[in-house]
């Protein structure tokens, strides 16, 4: 099933800085706050999990619009707005996201989740080299993602009504691909982050945390669809 990302709409483009090629202090500091959260939503779904804790579909859908719009809001104050407000954010999109994730392991068993968990870290981790070291441009790639999951969000809500037997798997495959474009753009804008010290380049760090941490939370939700496995019921 298809989540949502912070790139649904325009966000400060850092220029790309060519020559990076270590990680800055502000650059592992995204990648630890996108660890944290990673961390949060592990706890959020072991604990709907371990309570048999699900939401329906519907609610699922309408909960991720509502995110996109939050992020839509925030991300045009993302040059105003207030640190822990972007904590904020990060947090609560934690928490959310790891509820949806206990519920979606509640229908698979262990070893599915333990095999596409492996899968989209390789994977994921792949995509961010690629993303860091290509030379190209991947503003376009970006961009051309960001539409296609908006349109993708809007299929699916169609989709709830007519019902077509695995259509859900193959909308799956298509949010994969384009959350691994999303990847290799959200990794390239982080490798051109700087810090000058001001309040943008610090929320910019936890909004690219965050678009990070979504890229890979909804890959590996997705390819767990897709490698299925045995069913707990």
């Amino acid at each position: 099933m298809t989540g949502y990302h912070d790139n649904d709409y325009e966000l400060v483009n850092p220029q790309i800085n060519t020559s990076a090629a270590n990680l800055s202090s502000i650059q592992t500091r995204t990648f630890g706050k996108m660890a944290v959260a990673m961390i949060i939503s592990a706890v959020v779904a072991l604990f709907m999990a371990m309570n048999g804790i699900q939401f329906g579909l519907a609610f699922v859908l309408i909960g991720l619009l509502a995110v996109v719009v939050l992020n839509m809001w925030l991300g045009a104050k993302i040059a105003t707005a207030k640190p822990s407000t972007c904590y904020l954010m990060l947090g609560f999109e934690s928490v959310y996201t790891g509820a949806l994730l206990g519920g979606t392991l509640q229908v698979y068993s262990p070893g599915a989740a333990f095999v596409a968990f492996l899968v989209t870290a390789v994977f994921f981790g792949g995509l961010v080299i690629s993303g860091w070291i290509t030379k190209k441009d991947m503003t376009r790639v970006g961009s051309v993602c960001s539409t296609a999951l908006i349109v993708l969000i809007i299929v699916e809500i169609i989709m709830l009504f007519i019902g077509t037997p695995g259509i859900w798997m193959l909308l799956s495959a298509v949010s994969i691909i384009i959350f691994a474009g999303l990847t290799l753009w959200d990794a390239q804008k982080l490798r051109g982050l700087t810090n000058d010290g001001s309040v943008l380049s610090e929320n910019m760090s936890t909004f690219l945390a965050l678009e990070l941490y979504l890229d890979f939370m909804n890959m590996f939700m997705n390819i767990l669809q897709l490698l299925g496995g045995c069913s707990r019921d």
